[in-house]
Formats: structure tokens, sequence, C-alpha cells
């Protein structure tokens, strides 16, 4: 492909070949050729195999339309979602329980980062309670230490309702300084 005009680069009237240079596509002259490399035509591409479950030969004149079944690719393996009616949330305990599963398998939290392939200051945080683990993270760590982070919402209710009571009765059952004061306040009358 020679055309006759100004090369792009230098400027001089002589016969120009495409080349490329820094991705750019220019027309330039002999002397400039080896800046760049030359233009290389696409290359043609193969028919895709057909999609519709089976494969279709050429014809040809002393051969038969051959329909052969295409390989199927494995079933892929389905994902279980949950539905919104599954509202499920991380147990307000989350630090404790992790932290408690930890110890009691004996492993530090270097190791359990590892097993669950997470930072080590990821978890840090998760164990003191500033960070809370998204599902992906609970999920994990319930199958690596065999917990339960992930409950529905009714239940935490429930605990959080349980929980509430637990302190007012650990609260009347505790003796506090004006308890006391009353107490004595009696025995001197």
């Amino acid at each position: 492909m020679a055309i006759e005009d100004a090369c792009e680069m230098c400027g001089s009237y002589s016969e120009l070949k495409p080349i490329i240079i820094d991705g750019a596509e220019l027309l330039v002259c002999r002397s400039c050729q080896r800046y760049g490399k030359p233009v290389t035509p696409p290359p043609t591409q193969k028919p895709k195999p057909s999609t519709l479950g089976f494969a279709i030969s050429k014809p040809s004149p002393t051969k038969k339309v051959i329909y052969r079944p295409v390989p199927s690719k494995k079933p892929k393996r389905t994902i279980t979602r949950r539905t919104p009616d599954e509202s499920l949330t991380i147990d307000p305990e989350y630090s404790n329980i992790i932290m408690q599963a930890r110890m009691k398998r004996g492993w530090s939290r270097q190791q359990l980062a590892r097993k669950i392939n997470e930072r080590e200051s990821v978890l840090a945080r998760i164990e003191t309670g500033k960070l809370v683990p998204s599902d992906d993270i609970a999920r994990k760590l319930e199958h690596e230490l065999g917990i339960k982070l992930l409950i529905p919402e009714e239940e935490i209710e429930e605990t959080v309702s349980q929980r509430a009571l637990d302190q007012e009765k650990k609260h009347f059952s505790q003796t506090t300084l004006g308890a006391i004061m009353k107490i004595k306040k009696k025995k001197k009358k």
C-alpha cells in the first residue's frame, strides 16, 4: 500500500507506508519507518460455536450436513438467596461470641484471620466491637468457629428485652449506698 504524499513525521514527499508509533497509526516515509511497527491487518475471526445445542459442519459436494451435539457445560451451582421476610441481623453480642469461640479453640487472631482469609486488623476490630462484620465475614466466622452470628430480627428483640429485664433484676438485687443508709437509719430508730 504505497501512497504519494507528505510523511507525517518528517514532511518529505516520497512513498509512504502505514506504521504504528505509540499506538497511533501514521503514514511515514521509508526513513521514518524504523520508529514504529508495520500495521498488520486484523486476523480473520473463526466462527463461534453454535449456541443452538448442536453444531453444523460445512456442507460439501461429497458430504452430507452432519448434526452433532455440542458438549454441554456443567450446570451452574445454584445460589440460595435469602428472601426479604428472612431478615437476618448480626447478634448484638457478636464480639464476645467470636472471641470466646476463638479462645476455646486455642487460636490466635492471626490464625483465625488466615483461616477466614481476612486481615488480622479487621478481626481485631470485630472482636473489640469497633466494627460490625459484614454478612460475608459473619458467615465465614460461623463456618470456621461453629457459632451462630446471623439471627432473625425477632430473636434479637427477644434477647434484648430479656437482657433489659435481667439488668433490672440485677439492679434491684444489688445493695446500693442508698439502701445501706436506709438500713442504718432504721437501726438507729
